[in-house]
């Protein structure tokens, strides 16, 4: 839904995460995490808008376009990264439990904080391609199998 084109900024398609994801609990203090996230490669351009000389610390790497998400954030981020130099997502307005940035083109060029952090090891990207990454967080306390300790996490993530 995501790669189509559903906002999940908005009051809509942020309902329609939580509808989908049932009984999860995707709000601010609850036991579940949506992030949504695009990635593609730094370009020559955005090195241009992030500075004009030859300086540009991001050419050639896997950074964020955008990344969106609903539900507890306190207690879950993406594992490549929190795209927003304070490591933090904005609240949206309007829309309980929803976060959001875009990250802008010089950021994407020059700002160590829009990096996708490991994503190569994941992922081979081309010059010009985007991909689209959703990751789900689900802490259990509910789930109790003999010889785990602790809070069980159930993590799960696609990329298209």
């Amino acid at each position: 839904m995501y790669s189509r084109g559903i906002d999940f900024t908005s009051a809509g398609g942020d309902g329609e995460a939580d509808s989908l994801a049932g009984q999860f609990g995707l709000t601010a203090t609850g036991n579940a995490a949506l992030i949504f996230s695009t990635i593609t490669l730094a370009t020559t351009a955005d090195c241009q808008a992030f500075n004009s000389t030859n300086t540009c610390p991001n050419l050639g790497k896997p950074v964020f376009t955008q990344q969106i998400g609903i539900g507890n954030l306190t207690a879950n981020a993406s594992v490549f990264g929190t795209p927003t130099s304070g490591g933090t997502l904005p609240a949206t307005t309007g829309v309980s439990a929803n976060y959001n940035t875009s990250v802008s083109s010089a950021a994407q060029g020059g700002n160590s904080w829009a990096l996708a952090n490991g994503f190569s090891n994941v992922v081979t990207l081309t010059s010009g391609q985007l991909v689209y990454v959703v990751e789900m967080f689900d802490h259990t306390p509910a789930l109790n199998v003999g010889g785990i300790t602790g809070s069980p996490l159930v993590y799960s993530r696609a990329i298209f």
